[in-house]
């Protein structure tokens, strides 16, 4: 079965960053946006595959590719100064992107291990809403969806954080 899918002039002219869009559910809300009419900002930590959604994107819509490690509040400051100078400004986003780390037994997880998990997964929401609110306040509102693991309402064994 397809499923046709019609822009909606709700997105057109909307500029959307999506953080993750690289693979699994940013890819997917990603190209989505796109097929809506929005401008995309298709952001990950490999930028080739941000290129490739991107690139995907392009041929229906339209999109740009950027390489972002969202646990970099300095990165994420200067995707949104880019977004708001290249793009005219900020309308929405989708904060995805986030990391599993390693399935071990707590007292086994590795420090540095647990201090990425907690920067990618959770501090890295802030990090981009401290900068994205400002950004959609400036062009008169705005919409951010924050993506979460089932992980953080359910227990998994072996998945500390």
């Amino acid at each position: 079965m397809t499923t046709r899918i019609d822009r909606n002039k709700e997105f057109a002219g909307r500029v959307v960053l999506v953080t993750g869009a690289g693979s699994g559910i940013g890819e997917g809300v990603a190209k989505l946006l796109g097929q809506l009419g929005a401008t995309v900002v298709a952001s990950d930590i490999d930028l080739a595959k941000a290129e490739n959604v991107a690139e995907a994107i392009a041929m229906h819509g339209k999109a740009t590719a950027h390489k972002l490690d969202v646990a970099d509040p300095a990165a994420v400051e200067q995707l949104v100064a880019q977004i708001e100078r290249d793009l005219g400004g900020l309308d929405g986003a989708v904060n995805n992107a986030g990391i599993p780390g390693h399935r071990n037994p707590v007292h086994e997880y590795g420090i540095e291990e647990w201090r990425r998990v907690v920067e990618v997964d959770l501090n890295a929401v802030f990090y981009a809403m401290r900068y994205e609110l400002p950004a959609m306040r400036r062009r008169g509102g705005g919409a951010i969806v924050n993506i979460g693991s089932i992980a953080s309402s359910i227990g998994i064994p072996l998945t500390g954080p």
